[in-house]
């Protein structure tokens, strides 16, 4: 095993994606974490080397509905808009002067995760159904069992269960059409059709889908609650990230009624320190580790030689603590760290997406449902610890390790009342969508 923590040396692994292939990474948890065959790890394997393997060919039929553009405009305004239904119901129970109690991390968790499989599976999705939330929940939490390969059905028995619930619901979809719903993405349709013309079993297909779910909802939910933390917890984030959200919002008034009116562009496109913050989150919180298998023997930078058939691992957390990088406030969070500055840190240096030629494609969409989340928060709510107590970060200790963001230990009962900007008179909110097909940049090169 070779750990790499030099930077330079980091750019020069991710620039060998064949040498030091992610891929091989892949087709094991394809194998052991989704139970796929040996037919679809033939598939998987083969040719890994050339153009037309499947994982290029992946990459070039698939990846593209996750990049800015139409197909991720319309899977992002499908998430921004189940969300914004969730804070309409949220409102309605705030319309009483007792504030409502609920858990920020259990909430917000079980609407992030409504939002995401919507706006990827569509209307027919089997997902929604609490059965199967509590399903992926059994399934996540013994995924690294499941990964290690080694007697799956008595290490992780309820693991393996959930899983199997999964796949038949989601067989079921693909059978019945759900994913040729007008309402369903792209990304969906076109990751079944790869599949079926790269000849994977219809079976395998599901177990895959199972596998995706993780990618779009094992960060992305944690990512929201610390977001959703820093923000109320200190009043100088939640001010800043208020200010410049609304100045986006439209207000009109008729009678005693008014109506919020807000682009989910400005979001996109206007918001700095909302962005800021969430990268921050991201390498605050990040305890990731991007894992790669040597194919052939390899001399790395002209001078490292790597072993076929060893594991290179490039632990984020090294990069993010790293004081000659982020400067001598690395170990405190400060919200404005990624605003625009003339001296970048290394491209390399942040791993909140990984990097290199794996650098997550989901990487837009899962910024502009975190934004959105936030933003729509801090525009329509109050939110305090109950009974006024003092914010109190939870620990990690036992988050499953595989998120590259670490969910809390317990939870936060919290009161969420009315922010004053909107308190006291009837009033509804509007979402709309001037139709641009910019995205929220994932990157936080691009973000400094």
């Amino acid at each position: 095993m070779y750990v790499i923590n030099s930077t330079s040396l980091i750019q020069a692994a991710q620039r060998q994606d064949m040498a030091i292939s992610f891929w091989k990474v892949i087709t094991r948890a394809a194998s052991k974490v989704a139970g796929g065959s040996s037919v679809s790890a033939e598939i998987l394997s083969a040719d890994m080397e050339s153009p037309d393997c499947y994982f290029a060919a992946f990459q070039k039929h698939v990846h593209p509905t996750s990049m800015p553009g139409p197909h991720l405009d319309a899977m992002s305004r499908t998430a921004v808009q189940l969300i914004a239904a969730a804070f309409d119901k949220l409102q309605a129970k705030c319309s009483g002067p007792p504030a409502v109690v609920l858990d920020l991390f259990g909430w917000s968790k079980n609407e992030m995760y409504l939002a995401a499989t919507g706006a990827v599976y569509g209307p027919q999705s089997p997902l929604d159904d609490p059965s199967f939330q509590q399903a992926y929940e059994r399934f996540e939490s013994g995924v690294v069992a499941l990964l290690m390969g080694v007697f799956p059905n008595l290490v992780s028995p309820e693991s393996v269960q959930a899983r199997e619930q999964l796949v038949k619901a989601l067989g079921q979809y693909f059978r019945s059409g759900g994913h040729n719903d007008p309402g369903a993405s792209e990304l969906v349709r076109r990751r079944f059709q790869h599949n079926s013309d790269s000849h994977i079993p219809p079976d395998d297909t599901a177990r895959f889908e199972v596998g995706h779910l993780v990618a779009i909802l094992n960060n992305t939910r944690p990512a929201t609650f610390w977001l959703l933390f820093h923000m109320y917890s200190d009043p100088a984030v939640l001010d800043d990230i208020r200010h410049e959200v609304w100045k986006g919002v439209v207000t009109t008034s008729r009678e005693e009624h008014r109506k919020y009116t807000l682009d989910l562009d400005h979001i996109k496109t206007s918001c700095p320190i909302l962005l800021s913050t969430f990268h921050e989150v991201l390498r605050f919180h990040n305890v990731g580790v991007s894992g790669r298998i040597v194919t052939r023997d390899h001399l790395l930078d002209g001078r490292y030689l790597l072993k076929k058939g060893s594991t290179v691992i490039i632990p984020g957390p090294v990069q993010h603590s790293d004081a000659t990088i982020w400067g001598p406030t690395v170990g405190v969070f400060n919200h404005k760290r990624f605003l625009k500055q003339e001296k970048r840190p290394s491209p390399a240096a942040f791993r909140g997406f990984g990097g290199g030629s794996t650098l997550c494609p989901g990487r837009h969409f899962a910024t502009t449902e975190i934004t959105a989340f936030a933003a729509l928060m801090a525009v329509r709510f109050n939110v305090r610890p109950k009974g006024g107590g003092v914010w109190m970060a939870p620990t990690t200790k036992r988050a499953p390790k595989v998120a590259a963001v670490p969910r809390p230990d317990g939870d936060i009962e919290v009161e969420v009342r009315l922010s004053e900007g909107v308190g006291g008179v009837s009033h509804e909110w509007e979402i709309v969508f001037s139709g641009s097909d910019k995205s929220v940049e994932g990157s936080a090169e691009d973000a400094m």
